[in-house]
This record gives structure tokens, sequence and C-alpha cells, in this order.
């Protein structure tokens, strides 16, 4: 999803960013509750501690991993999969670093129908999908054991579905297109039935393509979309029965047909109305496909600790509530101060996470503003530490200005082209090229870079000082590029991401930082052993949007390794439609309304909409914080 901006300078040391975002969606319809499913992550029989979850829940047993190894040792067994009856499922596990062999492998059922493995006993096993006539869902665990008898294991979700129906775009029958949507069959590649329907472009801005189909059963349905690019990733907006939007990205561009998942929906009996349209436009649709599929379940449980061995004892305790209440209820969370006080009138409730961007003590800003913030983080500690007799959660972020090669200091240009030392963290605003930055380790560049982060560590060790434990959010949304932190692909992100984390834990020895990585694409994930919770940044189009399509995908890659939080929000989150769309958020953070014009914050909703969200059962306010944080 690509984030916008409206920058603002409103201090006279430096800059507010007023609006970050993107999009990701699903439906407002309340499905049945979702289901229960026992599951185990992780875990290690040298030193092994146990979390039982409420019965609405998934449990789990999870420890500390004891490999005789100094290189990060963790077992994968896969991404969950959805497949049809009759289909052979291959299951592998992925041992990720170095373990004494010989090696012991150990494939176990421990939810679902009954299903006979072949190859139970080796990394990869399998299993053809046994006839469903109501789906279901099978778990089964991976186990690995080494020469010293030190355990691992991961569970892996296969979703038996019990029908799948393909209706092609093209199809007078059931779809039909208006506003200058086309049907073309030039493109063949992949391609699915006769044709494909194009014609959305700025020329078209209303470009519509609506299916018509009738539901038998009243059940989930995984929706999936067939596609082409011919560029970049692309945005769109697909809506249901007219009222609920989603708001979903399209990425893989090779120019072939590839096929994308909307998620679970719950569709009643009847006639329902299925569109694409909009979005960033530019895109070629080929077919909708429903897949009758199981309620979705709960994330598994997870180890406590955080990734840095050495975190001290508040952090451990705020990584260990954050487990805690995952799936039980999710904490709030609002960037900027002003925005809290917007939150706190309409609603009399505060949000439990504050969170502040650190981007004016970037040097470039200091350089730029000719002085480096007074009392910034200072301000920061103080709210944090005593709101009205409460102590917040904190969440610090880094728009990070480039450390060299801006394209301009003083503003030159004009319009998207009009490049200043404050949009220089913008791709489009920096000749910075990472890749060789960080290939010459005794150049001037890295040593600038180094420099940067070494004056962050300086704001770090204020808050460190304080006693206060940080949700540390640096180098987001990476996958999109719009960043030069991930304008070079993501090796050189998760090299710029490893060389962080070892500068501010292992050098400035800082041990307040709860790690948190905001990237939606798995190839960009640098590694479990330093990265404490996952998120995404969501700004979609209709505020009811629950993001069960971006977060099924989350759900896939990391159940049962890290937490997954809505780490920004365009407006304050529906949390109870999510929660009962099957979405279990660790947090949310709403970002900034700005000056108003263009609220993304508090002041998106109406009062009666944020008092309710606020003062819901399923939302953690500041006065229902209980860990001794600070």
């Amino acid at each position: 999803m690509k984030l916008f901006y409206q920058l603002a300078l409103t201090t006279a040391f430096g800059l507010t960013l007023t609006a970050c975002g993107g999009g990701s969606g699903s439906t407002k319809s309340n499905p049945p509750p979702v289901t229960t499913a026992t599951s185990s992550s992780s875990s290690s029989t040298a030193s092994s501690s146990s979390s039982s979850a409420p019965a609405t829940s998934s449990s789990s047993v999870v420890s500390s991993v004891t490999f005789n190894t100094a290189v990060p040792t963790s077992l994968d067994a896969g991404k969950d999969q959805t497949v049809a009856s009759g289909a052979k499922v291959s299951l592998s596990a992925t041992l990720a670093g170095d373990a004494p062999a010989p090696l012991s492998y150990q494939w176990t059922q421990i939810s679902g129908t009954n299903i006979s493995l072949s190859d139970s006993t080796s990394a990869n096993a399998s299993f053809t999908a046994p006839a469903a006539a109501t789906p279901f869902i099978a778990q089964f665990k991976a186990t690995v054991t080494d020469k010293n008898g030190a355990v691992l294991s991961d569970t892996v979700a296969i979703s038996i579905s019990s029908s799948t129906t393909r209706y092609e775009a093209e199809d007078p029958t059931v779809a039909t297109l208006s506003n200058g949507a086309k049907i073309d069959n030039t493109l063949t590649a992949g391609r699915s039935g006769t044709g494909y329907v194009n014609g959305f472009t700025n020329e078209n801005p209303d470009a519509l393509l609506t299916w018509k189909i009738s539901i038998a059963e009243a059940a989930y349905y995984k929706i999936d979309l067939g596609f082409q690019l011919t560029d970049s990733p692309k945005g769109f907006d697909f809506v249901i029965d007219s009222t609920a939007q989603l708001s979903g990205t399209l990425t893989s561009s090779d120019k072939n047909f590839h096929t994308t998942s909307l998620g679970r929906q719950w569709l009643t009996v009847g006639t329902h109305t299925f569109s694409v349209k909009g979005g960033w436009r530019y895109y070629n649709i080929d077919y909708l496909e429903l897949t009758k599929v199981a309620a979705p379940v709960k994330p598994q449980t997870l180890n406590t600790a955080p990734v840095d061995p050495a975190a001290n004892a508040k952090t451990k305790l705020l990584k260990k509530y954050i487990n805690d209440n995952y799936t039980q209820k999710t904490i709030s969370g609002q960037q900027n101060s002003a925005e809290m006080d917007t939150v706190f009138a309409r609603t009399g409730q505060r949000p439990a996470i504050y969170a502040l961007d650190l981007l004016n003590y970037s040097s470039l800003a200091v350089k730029g503003s000719g002085s480096t913030p007074a009392t910034e983080v200072e301000n920061f500690i103080n709210k944090v530490k005593d709101d009205n007799g409460k102590a917040h959660i904190a969440s610090l972020i880094w728009h990070w200005h480039s450390p060299v090669d801006a394209k301009s200091i003083p503003c030159t240009g004009s319009g998207n082209d009009m490049h200043c030392w404050w949009n220089s963290f913008y791709t489009a605003h920096t000749n910075i090229d990472l890749t060789a930055v960080l290939a010459d380790p005794t150049g001037d560049k890295y040593k600038a870079l180094i420099a940067d982060i070494d004056l962050i560590a300086i704001q770090l060790q204020k808050v460190e000082a304080a006693g206060i434990p940080v949700l540390w959010r640096p180098l987001h949304e990476a996958d999109g590029a719009w960043f030069w932190w991930g304008a070079k692909g993501p090796a050189s992100f998760k090299k710029l991401w490893r060389i962080m984390y070892d500068r501010l834990t292992n050098y400035h020895h800082i041990h307040n930082l709860i790690w948190v990585l905001t990237n939606e694409n798995p190839s960009w994930y640098p590694g479990d052993d330093v990265v404490d919770v996952v998120g995404i940044d969501a700004y979609p189009t209709d505020k009811h949007d629950t993001l069960n399509i971006v977060w099924e995908k989350m759900l896939e890659r990391y159940d049962g390794h890290k937490v997954i939080a809505l780490t920004e929000f365009g407006g304050v989150p529906f949390i109870n439609e999510m929660q009962a769309k099957g979405v279990w958020w660790a947090w949310f953070a709403s970002w900034g309304d700005g000056d108003g014009s263009n609220p993304l914050g508090p002041k998106k909703m109406t009062p009666e909409e944020l008092n309710a969200i606020y003062n819901s059962s399923e939302v953690i306010t500041l006065d229902e914080l209980n860990i001794p944080i600070q």
C-alpha cells in the first residue's frame, strides 16, 4: 500500500508529519463466532513453561531454544494453506541456523478430522486432503530433536475446503461492466478462461466490474481474485453488496496472471454482488473464485520473552503483557499528544499507547532546521510517566532523514519535485544508494549512517534512564520502497535492520526496546532473532474495513512466531467488528489529524463512533493498564 504525507513545519526546530498511511481491508457483516483450536508454537524441552488460554482461544507451550550453537536456530512448519478435497498436500519443516546432527523429525496431527500422513518421520511429509462435506482445519506439529536432546517445534494449519467455484470476469451471465471497464484477450500467460477485464485507468476513474452470484449455503467463503499487472504493485477496492468496501494490494508484476486472496468472508444465503474498482488502477482482472472454508481460529499464544536476551525487567513485563492480552483484547494507541487530547475530550478515555516520531533528531533535520529539539523527548518522557496519574506504554518511530546524498537541503523545485531536507526520507528526494553504502563499512557514507543511529541512541538512552520500556519501530514500510531504506530491495534493508539492532543493543547497550517491524512482504523479514512484533500500516478507503485481507496473509506467515499489531491506522479501527471476523491485533495506533482538512486520526471518526470504540470491552484504554511498566 502506498503511503502519502502532508508535511508542516510546526516548530522552529523541525517538522511534524501529519499524515501517514496506506490501506488493506474487509467487510462489515457479522459472522458466527470464530472457532476454537488447540495448537503449539516453537518450544524446547530443555527449558519449558506452559501458558493456557481461555476456552475460546488456542493454547501452546513455548520456551527458549537451547540448541548448542551460536547461530540463531528456529523451526518453521511452513505457511498455513487452504486446499480442496483430493489435493496432494506437502508439509515441509525448515530449520534455520545450525544444530548438531543427527536430527530427528516427527510430524503429528493435533486437531481436525484424522488424516493419514506419509513420511511423518522426515522433514517433508505429505497427505491427500480427504473429502469434506463440511470444511475443517487440520493442524499439524513438526518437531525436530538434535543429538543432544534439544527440541524445537512449530505448527501449520491446513484448511480443507469442500467446494470451489470460479466466475470469469468476461462471462456476461454473471459479470457486468460499466464506466469504461472492458473485455480484452491479448494477454494469455497464466490466464483463466477466454479473456479478462481492463479499462481501470485514470481516464476511467469510475470503471467497475461486478459479479452477481447466488449463494446456496451460509458459510465462510475464501475469496480469491485472478489478476495481472504490467508494472509495479497496485491498490484496488473490492466491494461486497455495495456497502462493505475492502482495500487491497496486487503485488506480482511479472506480466503473468496470478491469484490473490481477499480472506474469509461470511456470506448468507441469497444473491450477493462483488465489485472491483478504483484504487491505484492499471490492473487486469481475470476471475473471482469462492471457496467454502472453515471458520477462522484465534492466533496461537507465544513465548513472552523479548528477542534481546539482556532486556531489562520492565521490558520483559511489557512484552508479557502484550502477549497475554493478544487474542483477548486490543491495546489502544495514538500518535502525537494533541490527538490524545482529542480522544479524551470526546470519550473520557485516554489511549494506552503514546507514540512519538524521532525524525527531528536526524543529523539532516538538525542541519536543515538549525537546531536540535530542546525538550521533545523530555516532554514525551514526562507525558508517558504521568498522564493524570497513569503511565502510558511508550512507542517511538523514526522517519530517518537521509544521512547522505539528499537531493537538496534548502528547498529546490516545486510541487512533487520540490526537494527539501524535511522530505529526504522519501526515495524520490535523496540519491542515497543503501546497497553501496553498506558495501563499504570504512567509507564516509557508512560512517554517517552509523553516526545518525548514534544520535538516536542518545534519545533512546534518555528514555531507558527514565525507566520506560519502548515499542521501537524504525525503518517501517520498507517493502513499499517509497522510503530510502527500502529503495534497494530486501537484502540491503535486512542488513541495515540487523546493523541497527546490533548497534543499539550490543554497542550502546540499550535494553528497553521491543523491536517492532512494519512490513507486509515476508521476503523483507530480517529474522526471528531481531524482531519482537510484526505490524502493518493501513489507511483503508472504508473506515469499517476489518483488514482481514492482510490479516490472514500475516497470520499465515507469522502465527506461532510473532505477535501481529496494527501499527498505524487512518482513523480509529472498529475493533469489535474486527474481532468478530477473527482479526486480533495486539494493539492499534491511530495516525495524526494534521490541520484537520484530511484527518487520519480520531477526528476522522464521528464523536459517537469514537466514544463507542474507546468505551468498548474489546479495547484497553489507559485507565485499564495494570502492568508495572514505569
